[in-house]
């Protein structure tokens, strides 16, 4: 039976494009038909094959929690011996990468998409680092000032192999409306931890 071929090798019968084409006897106008509703078929076809994309990276956002390995500092009061700091991960971008979060050299957490991590620290008043680590090493100087909260932002960029993160500080006013809008992290407190923070050994 005759039918048309195109590149994805999907053949559609001749009958199926009659259906479509006006009753006209231009042999022109009739090929014209023919591409149109080719294309109107191979469109719907790339949308069905890119709808499994979509719903997979919607998943896979889903299920990339953050996660925070230091106990929750959720209230916005702060004791006047500490500092808290807040990272702030608003961006959809890199779903599926949770990137590594540290304090001067120790594992505070790691975000996921559209997650945030908030601890508090000995306000020392010396200068600390705050690294965000993937694929590259963003880092950022805080001084650690009693009573104080340190919103931080971290922005994705896309990587030569994954997403590059960006740290940046933003006014306590925007990083609480933003917190508001991302996720609390599962806390995790490793074992050793526990033990400390009890008193064992």
């Amino acid at each position: 039976m005759l039918g048309v071929h195109w590149g994805d090798g999907t053949r559609v019968q001749w009958e199926v494009l009659r259906a479509e084409l006006p009753q006209i006897s231009n042999v022109k106008t009739e090929y014209f038909y023919i591409d149109t509703v080719i294309k109107k078929v191979t469109l719907q076809n790339t949308r069905m094959k890119t709808l499994p994309i979509f719903l997979l990276s919607f998943i896979l956002c889903s299920c990339v929690t953050t996660t925070q390995y230091v106990p929750l500092s959720a209230s916005n009061e702060v004791a006047a011996d500490s500092t808290r700091i807040v990272i702030l991960r608003k961006s959809p971008l890199g779903t599926a990468i949770k990137a590594n979060v540290l304090q001067d050299g120790k594992l505070m957490g790691k975000t996921g998409p559209r997650g945030y991590l908030a601890w508090s620290a000995p306000a020392d008043g010396n200068l600390s680092e705050i690294v965000s680590k993937t694929e590259n090493r963003e880092r950022i100087t805080i001084p650690f000032l009693p009573g104080k909260t340190y919103y931080v932002r971290q922005r994705v960029a896309f990587g030569w192999l994954i997403s590059r993160f960006k740290l940046q500080l933003v006014s306590p006013e925007e990083g609480e409306k933003l917190m508001k809008k991302l996720k609390k992290p599962v806390v995790v407190i490793p074992a050793v931890v526990k033990e400390s923070a009890s008193g064992k050994r």
